[in-house]
């Protein structure tokens, strides 16, 4: 019997080890999705002025050192002046854009005072003082166009003589996901 039993265990061993070493096959099948690519866009904006008076139109980019829209010298009261302005979204991010005024610098309180801007056209929607949270929409593409003057007060008097009036003009540009972290209101363009 004991015999018997140890060539059963010898036997168990051995069909064991066959079983083991049995391969199995079944079915399979790997898929790779090749060539996967995530790729930023580009966000820039165009700045360019113009003269309304000029016989033929010439834009000019404000993006440099020595770009100013107004530089006017020996003004009186009733002068007026106006430039174009256009703000173009050349990238291909949606853009969220405002322009204001800041570093304001006067000689006098009077010439701050009699100094009287507008803005006309589309673009007037997008000046806002730089404490306002407000911004437009610009998709990629779009082109607002707008006219900014200024008046001397007609009824400036002798005290506005040999003044200045300084300040720098900012345009803002930054992604409609930033601004909306601001909590800003957003205004679009309306649809053509």
């Amino acid at each position: 019997m004991k015999k018997t039993l140890f060539s059963l265990g010898l036997m168990c061993l051995f069909s064991l080890t066959l079983f083991l070493g049995t391969t199995y096959a079944w079915f399979s099948e790997t898929i790779v999705v090749s060539n996967n690519a995530i790729r930023t866009g580009t966000f820039d904006i165009e700045f360019l002025i113009t003269d309304p008076n000029d016989e033929i139109l010439t834009w000019y980019d404000l993006d440099t050192e020595e770009s100013k829209i107004f530089d006017c010298d020996y003004l009186y009261p009733g002068y007026s002046e106006s430039k174009i302005l256009k703000i173009s979204n050349t990238g291909e991010i949606d853009a969220a854009i405002r322009l204001y005024t800041i570093n304001g610098s006067w000689s006098h309180e009077s010439i701050r005072n009699a100094v009287i801007f507008s803005i006309n056209g589309l673009g007037s929607s997008i000046y806002f003082d730089v404490n306002h949270n407000s911004f437009l929409v610009l998709k990629p593409g779009e082109t607002i166009q707008f006219e900014v003057s200024f008046t001397i007060d007609p009824k400036l008097d002798n005290i506005g003589q040999a003044q200045y009036l300084l300040f720098d003009v900012v345009l803002e540009a930054i992604q409609v996901g930033e601004a909306l972290t601001r909590d800003a209101k957003l205004y679009y363009l309306p649809a053509v």
